[in-house]
């Protein structure tokens, strides 16, 4: 919306409606998370998503804290050389116990399993996998790309939603040491853990709920049609 504010365009006809996602789809993954077991990344095994980034970001918390597993959740068939370097790096690590390839899994099911959310990626647009792990009560940790820090620390365009509160942590992109910082924070600190789980829930109940959006696209067409 800055780029239409700097052209020029009417600031009151301005307005940003967010996706939606379907939060009644996740609510069988809610449970009681008073630790972190399993700490995933959901997405396709591919460079742009920086694979390579979170597995050395395992290793590092694997140091500290052993019995933590991670799992890379998502298909592996558009760039089989990148996913067969993923997995040879993950054995050349010996990590491959601590370490999973998944493939493609329903994720309605799956985020019951899973405790935290990591993206690694070196771009993204609005990741609708972190507004689907919030509405199963799962904060994230994300590299600053895209729409992440909006997500994660609240969109100032909304109003109130900064005052909710973090819903994660946000990292630099490649950042290794502050990607595993912030993991070996929230495993420690399960207050913040369970605050940023509740952050996130109301995050997404407020501003992302599909329901929500479609009546803010219906009141705005029905506006400026008449």
């Amino acid at each position: 919306m800055l780029t239409q504010k700097n052209e020029g365009a009417l600031i009151e006809k301005l307005l940003i409606i967010p996706n939606g996602i379907e939060i009644e789809k996740f609510a069988p993954c809610i449970k009681n998370r008073d630790s972190i077991k399993k700490i995933a990344l959901i997405g396709r095994v591919v460079p742009v998503k920086d694979i390579l980034t979170f597995i050395k970001v395992a290793f590092s918390v694997l140091s500290k804290h052993p019995d933590i597993k991670f799992e890379i959740v998502g298909p592996f068939e558009e760039d089989i050389d990148y996913y067969n370097i993923c997995k040879d790096f993950v054995k050349i690590l010996k990590i491959e116990d601590k370490v999973q390839f998944t493939g493609r899994v329903d994720l309605s099911k799956k985020l019951y399993e899973i405790d935290l959310l990591i993206l690694t990626s070196i771009s993204e647009g609005l990741p609708l996998v972190i507004l689907e792990g919030f509405s199963s009560k799962i904060p994230a940790i994300c590299t600053n790309v895209g729409g992440c820090s909006d997500v994660i620390l609240g969109n100032p365009e909304f109003e109130n939603d900064i005052n909710i509160g973090n819903a994660g942590e946000i990292s630099p992109v490649m950042d290794i040491n502050s990607l595993s910082l912030n993991i070996i924070k929230l495993i420690e600190d399960k207050k913040l853990y369970k605050k940023y789980q509740d952050n996130a829930f109301e995050r997404v109940n407020k501003f992302y709920n599909l329901k929500k959006v479609t009546e803010q696209y219906r009141s705005y067409y029905k506006k400026w049609l008449e």
